[in-house]
């Protein structure tokens, strides 16, 4: 973080710890207009920002004002609101670090020396840990907001119990979507960012059945993400439960229900069901759409398709080991 924003976190801090402790820092304004002035829009408008750096060194002041905020006013509605605001900023933070990781893979890739691919591999495997700790730092956020409505969700989740099918199954409603997706997607972008470790995979099925009923109840949430994180699940091994044929339709949905404006659906179709299927060619021909075509304008997807752009460009830059 340069000095610059991080004089403007401590400043935006300092403004704020007076109200939490019932002064003020700005005559005629109270704690509660400031909430809906400053928290309450404050990620629909972070999705917008197309500037990676920027979102990156913002987010993170961002998400320790909203936790002292949340330890100040427990409130039925402030908390829920604050919390879903955390479950969806640290997945959102854990994405914006993928592009540095990309990067010290690739340098890895083109180490001179051994003793150099190692110390970089460490690098790497230490930031790769760190983003799966904070996607389910976020999801945990989220599966509080559900254990309020049902108690033993969370254990019921991660352990594939009854209670979570059965609660998803018969008592999720459309209102409860926005909380299921941004649970599913650090419980699904940790999974994807930690294969190797067993106790993500073997979540695996819970995962897609959140997924699923996400679709069942608006497949057109967020864009399509239901399918395309089932398309992502899908296009892994058979060993993880993987089957190419749900994937790639779940894909085309994603495409479809984006409107054909998320670039992610076209990255993770390269990174992943190109890598199952083989195909050299589909996946350097995606990379570079990513990097090149010109989509419709959709603010809301500003941020989401600077990623893909970056993630592109950097798996272009060593191509003939990204692609199968």
């Amino acid at each position: 973080m340069n000095k610059r924003t991080l004089m403007m976190v401590w400043l935006g801090l300092l403004c704020w710890l007076p109200l939490l402790q019932g002064g003020a820092c700005i005559e005629n304004l109270t704690r509660d207009k400031m909430v809906d002035m400053l928290v309450k829009p404050a990620f629909n408008t972070f999705l917008q920002e197309d500037d990676l750096g920027v979102a990156w060194q913002s987010i993170g002041g961002q998400l320790k004002l909203i936790e002292i905020l949340l330890s100040k006013d427990q409130s039925p509605a402030r908390r829920d609101h604050f919390q879903m605001l955390l479950c969806q900023g640290f997945a959102s933070y854990a994405l914006l670090m993928e592009p540095g990781l990309a990067r010290l893979k690739l340098a890895a890739q083109n180490a001179k020396t051994m003793d150099e691919k190692k110390v970089i591999d460490a690098q790497a495997e230490r930031l790769q840990t760190r983003m799966r700790r904070l996607a389910l730092r976020g999801r945990d956020h989220c599966f509080e907001i559900l254990e309020r409505k049902q108690k033993g969700f969370s254990d019921a989740a991660k352990l594939g119990k009854p209670l979570y099918t059965e609660w998803l199954q018969k008592s999720a409603k459309v209102s409860d979507v926005p909380t299921l997706f941004w649970a599913g997607f650090g419980w699904g972008y940790a999974l994807i960012n930690g294969l190797e470790d067993t106790n993500l995979t073997a979540q695996i099925p819970q995962i897609k059945k959140l997924m699923q009923r996400i679709i069942d109840l608006d497949a057109s949430y967020f864009f399509g993400g239901g399918h395309i994180f089932l398309a992502t699940l899908f296009s892994q091994s058979k060993m993880l439960g993987g089957d190419l044929k749900k994937a790639k339709e779940n894909f085309d949905r994603a495409y479809e229900k984006s409107d054909k404006s998320a670039l992610i659906v076209h990255y993770y179709q390269a990174k992943f069901y190109m890598q199952q299927t083989n195909n050299t060619a589909g996946c350097k021909k995606l990379l570079k759409e990513v990097t090149t075509v010109k989509i419709k304008n959709k603010p809301q997807l500003n941020l989401m398709n600077a990623w893909s752009r970056a993630m592109a460009r950097v798996a272009l830059m060593g191509a003939d080991d990204f692609c199968p």
